[in-house]
């Protein structure tokens, strides 16, 4: 559907209208990819989409709504990939970030780490780990002290 001019909230809105206008003669898959187009390419901020939804409720169009409602855009889905993605590539260099760092700090307080004692370092992986070691670091008088060398 060309916009010709129409604000992107109307622009969804006549997309939306005339995708319910078709419920008879689409299926609830076809129905959903049509939804999913708009979706992606009608982009809508948060307040255009409050508005949106508001505008429908006003018209009394829960056909509408529901359709709208059915689920999560493709652009949405490659979006919260992307965000999962990126979380979990930043606690993994969190998490390396914080094994160096823990490391250097027993290197500095007690000289040069003994290999098994590095291994269980790498091996710590949740940041209540590296706090409870970090604080054993700050009151132990020997690498010993730490119970890392069993």
């Amino acid at each position: 559907m060309k916009r010709d001019g129409l604000a992107p909230v109307q622009h969804g809105l006549e997309c939306l209208t005339r995708i319910s206008d078709l419920t008879g003669h689409l299926n609830p898959a076809q129905q959903y990819l049509l939804v999913n187009c708009v979706g992606t390419y009608v982009q809508l901020d948060r307040d255009q989409e409050e508005e949106l939804m508001t505008t429908l409720e006003e018209q009394g169009r829960r056909d509408i709504l529901e359709i709208y409602d059915s689920g999560i855009t493709w652009a949405d889905r490659k979006r919260e990939q992307a965000l999962a993605q990126a979380r979990a590539e930043g606690l993994e260099q969190g998490l390396t970030e914080l094994r160096n760092m823990i490391l250097r700090q027993m290197k500095v307080r007690f000289g040069e780490v003994p290999p098994i004692v590095r291994n269980k370092v790498q091996a710590l992986d949740s940041p209540e780990d590296f706090a409870d070691l970090g604080e054993r670091i700050l009151t132990a008088t020997s690498i010993d002290e730490l119970d890392l060398l069993d």
